[in-house]
Order: structure tokens, then sequence, then C-alpha cells
């Protein structure tokens, strides 16, 4: 994905999350598959490790809270 690490790292952990409709779910899917990889990364492109977490928890909580997200599904049932 062009624009950089930390644009790919925020749109792998956002499409992770979309998908399974949790925000830690998304991020510990994403860090545990690629955290290693992004790991390399951030040391060969000199970026601070702490940055490129804050960027993927931060991606990882935007479409977190589709329809199949397990709050909106309760949510739903209570209402």
């Amino acid at each position: 994905i062009s624009g950089g690490p930390l644009v790919s790292l925020a749109i792998a952990t956002n499409l992770l999350a979309a998908l399974t409709g949790s925000a830690s779910g998304g991020l510990t899917i994403a860090l545990d598959a690629l955290g290693d990889t992004y790991l390399q990364i951030a040391q060969t492109a000199h970026i601070d490790p702490g940055l490129m977490h804050r960027v993927a928890v931060i991606g990882s909580g935007t479409l977190d809270s589709l329809p199949h997200n397990g709050a909106v599904v309760t949510l739903l049932a209570v209402c």
C-alpha cells in the first residue's frame, strides 16, 4: 500500500477490525500476523515503535462499530 508504513498499518488494522467487528480483535489479529514485519519496517525507516502502535490502535477503532459488532448486536437486541 502506498503512503508509507504508517498508512499501510492503519489500513490493515482498520480492515481487520471491520471484518471482525471488534477493535481489540482486529488489533490482536493484525499485530499477531503483521507485528514482526512492521517492527522491522519501523526499525529500517527509523520510526518509533510506539508511534506504530498508536497508529494501529487508532486505525482499529474506526470501522469496529459496524452492525456486526458485538456491542451493537446486544444493544439492538435489548432495544
